[in-house]
């Protein structure tokens, strides 16, 4: 935790084992951090998802993600009738990591429930893990992005993809 007045860090709260994570997506809400998917101990793909209250680090298990995932991009959406979590695209195993997801999945925090796209409703169009996803002007732009294939990794930085949400 990182304290502006004096300049310094200290630690907050110490994970335990089964909520350390790489390549996750977090947000944040109010006074709540939420933590989607990622990568555990030995590269193993998750669908976990947990709060961290940034005031007494209180850790709150939560519905999982549907689909397991890391290299994952996650925002907070809070426009007109939409307040929710969007986890974006990323890696998996069920293909050996060696192709992106070209799904999103949906969290409602009040019913801490998840929906999926379907490919009529929100999704990637282009399949891809490690990217940037941002909120403007009531749109998610996705940018940037990997992807992968068995035999070779390429990058692909100038696709810009809007989300139509309402």
């Amino acid at each position: 935790m990182f304290d502006p007045e004096t300049q310094s860090w200290s630690t907050f709260i110490t994970l335990g084992d089964e909520y350390v994570a790489s390549d996750h997506g977090s947000v944040v809400r109010g006074d709540k951090i939420y933590i989607f998917g990622g990568y555990g101990p030995n590269y193993t793909v998750k669908t976990k998802v947990f709060s961290i209250d940034a005031k007494t680090g209180t850790i709150d298990n939560l519905t999982p993600m549907l689909t397991k995932r890391g290299d994952v991009a996650a925002l907070y959406y809070n426009h007109g009738n939409i307040d929710a979590a969007y986890v974006i695209g990323g890696f998996n195993d069920d293909n050996d990591y060696c192709a992106p997801l070209t799904t999103v999945e949906r969290y409602n925090f009040e019913s801490n429930t998840w929906t999926e796209s379907s490919s009529d409703q929100i999704n990637l169009g282009t399949a891809r893990g490690d990217k940037a996803a941002v909120v403007m002007d009531k749109k998610i732009l996705v940018i940037g992005g990997e992807d992968k294939h068995e035999d070779q990794v390429s990058l692909c930085f100038s696709f810009i993809l809007h989300f139509f949400i309402e």
